[in-house]
């Protein structure tokens, strides 16, 4: 059972990257136009906003929040515009923090993806909405270009909290922790989000 679940979400994962590759149309530093159901609708600076005012579109949207924030920390788009797209009026100490270690990150050569293998969407309505998100990041690392590369995944949940805020669902706070791994969920305990209804979809896109 154990592995299976292990293969299920390495298939999931698969599914999901070839799945991000489609559904933007221009998303360059000006801004573009986006065709998805539930959002975003638009790409600006490398940054997705515009997400409908239900379960689905709250639940993108805090996917695209943690895909956003890990982007930043990159230094691939820029946290000043991460903080204006995404962040609500007053952000919670946890996506402050998360802000501010991304601010002034240069960009290198070393790559960090992080995608989402479940999502739940544990409280919902028309104003708030409190979304959990459990993803898998793969890095490829090296200290200097003649280095051996590193790979390395890590497992991780991630609890957003957003709030619709001008006609878009914006992030209030954030809390991360590490795991669980999938060894760990074949019998989920009764306080971990994914013993609760998980969104069924796909929650990710290509940006580059």
């Amino acid at each position: 059972m154990r592995w299976l679940l292990a293969a299920g979400a390495a298939g999931l994962l698969l599914v999901v990257a070839a799945l991000s590759m489609h559904g933007c149309s221009d998303t360059s530093a000006g801004g573009g136009q986006v065709r998805a159901g539930h959002g975003p609708t638009t790409v600006t600076a490398g940054v997705p906003t515009g997400y409908t005012r239900d379960r689905a579109g709250a639940a993108t949207a805090a996917v695209n929040i943690v895909q956003a924030l890990t982007q930043a920390g990159q230094g691939r788009v820029s946290a000043t515009a991460v903080r204006s797209a995404l962040a609500a009026s007053d952000p919670g100490p946890g996506l402050t923090k998360s802000m501010d270690i991304a601010s002034g990150r240069e960009h290198d050569s070393n790559v960090l993806n992080v995608l989402p293998a479940a999502v739940t969407v544990e409280s919902l309505n028309p104003d708030t909405a409190q979304v959990a998100v459990w993803t898998v990041a793969v890095s490829r690392d090296s200290i200097t270009p003649r280095d051996p590369v590193s790979v390395m995944t890590l497992w991780s949940s991630t609890t957003v909290s957003v709030v619709w805020e001008h006609g878009d669902w914006k992030a209030k706070d954030l809390a991360t922790r590490s795991g669980p791994t999938p060894d760990e969920v074949v019998a989920p305990g009764p306080g971990s989000p994914l013993t609760l209804p998980l969104q069924g979809g796909y929650y990710t896109f290509y940006v580059d």
